[in-house]
């Protein structure tokens, strides 16, 4: 059993495997921009946060494992949680950015913790991905496409160009669904329509919902009280989710055409997907898809929060990042160093919609390929790039990143690399941008150990 104490004022690595049980007797305070990781064999359902009092989660702050408390527990903006809540108390989330992904734990065990090890593990308990599993790692290329327009999912909220169409129009939405075990485990797809800002799945009175049995039957449901939908048809079929990977059917791809008898007051779009074991993921899509009563003029080039809208100068398709700076230029294996950064168009707006990709490599490298790496784990298998940290989203003009140095980088010379790439616009007009810090990486036994002045008595 361990045992901390009730702030978290930096960040801790839970490393190899086995049960961890954090009691604390007051609050569980961690302050923005913390973090607690794991490595080795750890596991985010096997590490249990018990405090006594209530629980805040600070902002831009990273968090493992289940936090099981009777008091409030508040989330502060961008936060990313692998874990679970539970709580006799009120939970709040104060950002729309914050993330939960729930570990492979599917029955939580009671408040008082009489026995956290007696828990039966399931045998499918990874829900279908539009683009990232429950580790970050890629599973789907462009898993999703809007009448031709197609982009990488998120892990939660995928920021999009806005998309127009016209009362009348016949609009097709295209989602390719990866399983672990099979396409044809997919079981149930929810197809949302019309959401505000902060409206959830259950909110919206536009819905698709699409059933498929076992045998592969598909059954259509369409949830319109205000009769905005008509000719709706869902296709379904198999094929590749990755653009590496032509001669593998490994994704359930679910076409939906549409076509809208009147305009949505709101845009952002959702999907909800779950397979034969009810794990299920959602997704938003935001700002979305607009429908009016009719198109008169061409669609705004640009229609991203932050980015100027009918910019013809060629810098508004430029990203570019600035006031790159890191705490420490030598830095010791296991220690934390903080990471920021601005990412702007060639104008000076702020993109918010850019969601950079930082990486250790041995020299100013070509971005690795999702093929060889795997997001927010460790160590990265790319010999070149052995640290490699995917899809960061934050909630100001700056991004402010905590990184721990892992254990296995060999000690050296690198390059601390940050990528700013449009992923989720595919659009050929836009320009990512690269920049990179001298490191040095050196073992803690390497550090010198201070003696202090030697002072001669009178």
């Amino acid at each position: 059993m361990h045992y901390w104490r009730s702030s978290i004022n930096s960040g801790i690595v839970l490393d190899g495997d086995g049960t961890y049980i954090f009691r604390i007797s007051g609050t569980l305070d961690a302050l923005d921009f913390s973090q607690v990781s794991l490595a080795g064999n750890a596991k985010a359902d096997n590490v249990f946060w018990v405090p006594a009092g209530g629980t805040t989660l600070g902002d831009d702050s990273i968090f493992a494992g289940i936090i099981l408390s009777n008091a409030a527990i508040t989330l502060g903006s961008t936060v990313v949680m692998d874990g679970r809540i539970l709580s006799n108390g009120a939970v709040t989330t104060t950002g729309f950015f914050d993330t939960i992904t729930a570990p492979l734990v599917t029955i939580a065990p009671p408040l008082d913790i009489v026995d956290v090890t007696s828990r039966s593990d399931c045998d499918d308990c990874i829900p279908p991905t539009l683009g990232l599993d429950s580790n970050n790692f890629r599973r789907v290329d462009l898993g999703f496409s809007y009448n031709g327009h197609s982009s990488n999912v998120g892990p939660f909220l995928t920021p999009l160009t806005l998309r127009t169409t016209e009362v009348g129009a016949v609009n097709k939405a295209v989602f390719k669904i990866f399983e672990e075990d099979a396409p044809d485990e997919v079981r149930h797809f929810d197809l949302i329509f019309g959401l505000a800002k902060g409206q959830v799945l259950g909110d919206s009175k536009v819905m698709i919902e699409l059933y498929r049995s076992w045998d592969e039957i598909n059954t259509v449901n369409v949830i319109d009280p205000e009769h905005a939908l008509k000719d709706v048809r869902v296709e379904t079929s198999e094929g590749p989710c990755r653009a590496d990977a032509v001669f593998k059917n490994d994704c359930l791809i679910v076409t939906v055409y549409h076509t809208f008898r009147t305009p949505l007051e709101f845009n952002i779009m959702a999907t909800n997907v779950w397979d034969e074991h009810r794990n299920a993921r959602q997704n938003y899509f935001t700002p979305g898809v607009k429908v009016v009563e009719s198109i008169t003029e061409p669609e705004p080039e640009l229609e991203i929060p932050g980015l100027a809208v009918n910019v013809t100068n060629d810098d508004a398709y430029k990203v570019l990042i600035s006031d790159l700076n890191v705490t420490k230029s030598q830095v010791v294996v296991g220690e934390i160093i903080r990471l920021s950064f601005r990412i702007t168009d060639g104008i000076g707006n702020i993109i918010p919609w850019i969601t950079p990709d930082v990486g250790i490599c041995k020299e100013s490298a070509t971005k690795p390929h999702y093929l060889f790496v795997k997001p927010k784990s460790v160590l990265a298998q790319d010999i070149d790039c052995p640290f490699f940290h995917s899809d960061f989203i934050s909630s100001s003009d700056r991004f402010n990143i905590s990184m721990v140095i892992p254990e296995g980088i060999p000690e050296g010379k690198y390059k601390l690399d940050v990528w700013a790439d449009p992923d989720y616009i595919n659009d050929g007009r836009f320009v990512g941008d690269h920049q990179s810090i001298d490191i040095t990486v050196i073992s803690a036994e390497a550090v010198p150990v201070s003696t202090g002045d030697l002072i001669e008595s009178p």
